[in-house]
């Protein structure tokens, strides 16, 4: 096999380091010549020679968009899913996705001093969060992502996308009651319903219903 420094034995297969500056499909040539040292090594266009093109990817892939959650306001036994955009990557294309979640206050002060981290099986643009939180005030839940190409060229990390978690209300919390706002007798009256909501402040509607004792 003629690699441009000489000749050498055929092997089943052989390897070459291909340097470019950028990326570009470049074609790779093969001449080949008998034990007997017959070959049509020159000129080469007339040789016989085995080609194909290769591809030479040095360039990462768009970044993706911001990611975004289904639902703004969770609680801590549920799991957020995070989906995001992604432009094509023109050259070996999106092969997988690196993704990256940590936890703030409500104020945006950082909870956890290290990042979680996952690297997705495909180039499927959403991600459920795989864990279950355990909170005893509200925090904020931040989540981004980068994109890597099938040649292992990484884009830069999106911007954060975020989901506020709300601690769940005790069962036996009261959040309603009633006071009659006239004298009830024979002929009924009227009943205020107030709703105390208490810490969780993320009562987003109620049902208010009656039932007739004695």
């Amino acid at each position: 096999i003629g690699d441009g420094l000489g000749w050498s034995v055929l092997d089943p297969t052989k390897e070459w380091e291909l340097s470019s500056s950028e990326s570009a499909n470049k074609q790779v040539n093969c001449w080949l010549r008998d034990a007997g040292g017959n070959s049509a090594h020159l000129p080469l266009h007339l040789a016989s020679k085995v080609s194909d093109t290769i591809g030479l990817d040095m360039t990462a892939p768009p970044i993706p968009g911001t990611p975004v959650s289904g639902e703004n306001h969770l609680t801590p036994d549920q799991q957020p899913t995070w989906s995001w955009t992604q432009q094509a990557d023109n050259l070996s294309g999106v092969d997988h996705y690196e993704v990256c979640w940590w936890q703030s206050d409500q104020y945006d002060q950082k909870i956890e001093t290290t990042y979680s981290c996952r690297t997705t099986a495909d180039d499927s643009t959403s991600f459920t969060v795989p864990i279950v939180f355990e909170v005893n005030s509200h925090l904020k839940l931040n989540f981004y992502t980068r994109a890597f190409d099938a040649a292992g060229n990484a884009s830069d990390y999106s911007e954060s996308g975020y989901v506020y978690i709300y601690k769940l209300v005790p069962l036996d919390m009261p959040l309603a009651y009633a006071e009659p706002t006239t004298a009830l007798n024979s002929e009924g009256g009227d009943i205020r319903v107030k709703i105390a909501p208490g810490e969780n402040e993320t009562i987003m509607s109620y049902a208010i219903g009656g039932q007739q004792h004695g």
